[in-house]
Order: C-alpha cells, then structure tokens, then sequence
C-alpha cells in the first residue's frame, strides 16, 4: 500500500503525512475498520528530478488476498511483482540527507562493479520505531535491472 508526498526540502513532511495516512489505514481507518499489524520496512520510493514519493507499508501475509480498502482516496494498494534489490545497510537516526548519501554510494559502488540497476529511483527502507534508541537499521535500495 502507498501514499504519494513531494519536494526534497518537504520530503520530511511528507514522509510524515505519508506515513500517518497508512497509520491511520492499519489502525483501522479503512472500509473494513479492521486493524493491522504494522510491519517493517516503512519504503520511501525517491525518484530523481521528481518532486513525487510514495511511502509504503508491507501488508502482512494474511491480509493480502483481500486487504481491506482505504477509507482515505490518498492512500491505495498496490501488488508489487517480486524483485531483487541491490542494497546498502547503515545505521543510526537517518534523515534524507543521510539516505541520498548511502544511495548516491550504493549506485557508486554498482557501477564500478558494473551492476545493472535502475538508475534515477532509489528506495529508503527504515526498520525501528523512532523511540529506539541504539542499533538501528536502515537501507537504501536500487531495483535490479
């Protein structure tokens, strides 16, 4: 499921908006008003030279034959076809800046090593809630050509 935000300088609160849309929608805002477990990753898809994202959230397992329908017209759901990713793993509290700079490292690293992968979209990946403290994880990943 995803939710579309924009600009770098309002990527921040867009994430935010983005990611309390989905909140809401698996906190039981939705047609069905049927809670669901928040999972990990929360996906940010950054494309270049666009002032448009998306954030999305995993649907778990038992939900996805039939997910609930968003109440809200802003957010929606989307089957994604299986893909590898490359992916570059760092840690601490990352803002967008820190997420470009893995990213523009990663897509580095893929061409001196020759790696196809779709270049101009990058995908940032947050695995902690904000309240944890120590040993967070965090990825920025490049789609597989």
């Amino acid at each position: 499921m995803g939710e579309h935000g924009n600009d770098r300088h309002e990527q921040r609160q867009g994430f935010k908006e983005g990611f309390n849309r989905l909140f809401n929608y698996i906190s039981g805002d939705n047609e069905a008003g049927q809670k669901i477990d928040m999972t990990a990753p929360v996906l940010m898809k950054v494309t270049d030279n666009s002032d448009m994202m998306t954030v999305s959230f995993f649907i778990p397992f038992e939900h996805q034959d039939s997910p609930p329908a968003p109440s809200a017209e802003n957010v929606f759901i989307k089957e994604v076809p299986e893909h590898e990713v490359y992916v570059r793993s760092f840690s601490g509290y990352a803002d967008q800046d820190d997420y470009s700079r893995e990213a523009q490292a990663l897509a580095a690293s893929l061409q001196q090593a020759s790696s196809s992968f779709e270049e101009g979209v990058y995908f940032t990946a947050g695995y902690d809630a904000p309240f944890k403290p120590v040993n967070r994880h965090n990825e920025v990943w490049y789609k597989k050509a």
